[in-house]
């Protein structure tokens, strides 16, 4: 019985407390009660985007996939056509080796080694350039992203934003991707891959 009447006091004190903030709030309840968000994604202030889908569903990413492809088919098209022009090239200085004097062919050799050496070089440049290309546009992307970001949280009043490959579980309700991929797609169709 005496366990039954504090719990009733301790309650009635409660609601009485409850009732006085409510009924003559002070400013510092009047703030808190008219910033009370509602849904767990307000109280959190914390939005999470999917910077991969953003960047593979896009078109502008889709654009730049599309580029980048095309340009790497070329470089490997151009590379296999060196291979076989190379391997020819070396098939017949072996063949000719006997023919020639041995100061001879050490110098086609060494010409050919140099040969080798300096389009490995030139292949790897491109491939550098290539890479080099791809950072660019794949930066020039993530500006839009995040000023896309950056729009949607003053519009829904987001503390922070946060790639969706930094969380393990998130609540639906926190994911803006799909707000941010239509964003992006008005704002940016495509992004031109440079070089």
């Amino acid at each position: 019985m005496k366990l039954f009447s504090a719990l009733f006091i301790f309650s009635l004190f409660c609601a009485t407390s409850v009732y006085a903030q409510n009924t003559h709030p002070t400013p510092a309840t009047t703030t808190a009660a008219a910033t009370t968000p509602t849904s767990p994604a307000q109280s959190l202030s914390i939005g999470v985007i999917d910077v991969l889908r953003l960047v593979s569903q896009s078109e502008a990413g889709k654009s730049i996939s599309s580029q980048l492809e095309s340009r790497a088919k070329t470089l490997q098209s151009e590379a296999a056509s060196i291979e076989k022009s190379l391997i020819a090239e070396e098939k017949a200085l072996v063949a000719e080796q006997p023919k020639l004097k041995p100061e001879e062919f050490e110098a086609k050799r060494k010409a050919f080694e140099t040969k080798v050496n300096s389009t490995r070089e030139s292949l790897l440049k491109k491939n550098q350039a290539l890479e080099i290309t791809r950072s660019n546009a794949l930066s020039e992307l993530q500006k839009h992203i995040a000023s896309i970001s950056a729009n949607i949280a003053d519009q829904k009043k987001l503390r922070i934003i946060v790639d969706r490959a930094s969380v393990v579980i998130v609540e639906q309700d926190l994911d803006v991707t799909t707000e941010a991929l239509g964003q992006l797609n008005a704002k940016v169709k495509s992004i031109k891959v440079g070089g």
